[in-house]
């Protein structure tokens, strides 16, 4: 199965953050170029890559989201995903867990680090 790579550009300027979704296809024919030049977004804060996994509800899940995992008996938990350089894996900013430990349908993104998470 061939998939394409994904990427979040988060771009925050005076305040204010503006989240774009990118293929990498679409990052090699220049649409990165021209939608900031078509909207001044040139103050670009990061750029996040896609996990390859979908949460409970199908919402893709990226570095830097939030989520909820459902640990059983009504136990959830709340981490943040990051991308361990040194393992060079995904997983989970405070306990280091490999991401694709669990089944990710125990997900569920409540948002990401640079917006409020969902209630």
């Amino acid at each position: 199965m061939k998939r394409e790579l994904e990427f979040r550009y988060v771009y925050e300027f005076e305040g204010e953050v503006d989240i774009q979704y990118f293929t990498l296809g679409e990052i090699e024919n220049g649409y990165v170029n021209d939608y900031q030049n078509q909207n001044n977004w040139d103050y670009l804060k990061c750029r996040e890559r896609y996990t390859g996994l979908v949460d409970k509800q199908g919402v893709k899940i990226f570095e830097g989201d939030i989520v909820k995992i459902y640990l059983g008996l009504n136990i959830w938990q709340t981490k943040e995903v990051y991308f361990d350089n040194d393992l060079c894996e995904f997983g989970f900013k405070e306990t280091h867990e490999n991401l694709y430990s669990m089944y990710s349908k125990h997900y569920e993104v409540i948002g990401n680090i640079h917006e409020e998470p969902k209630a």
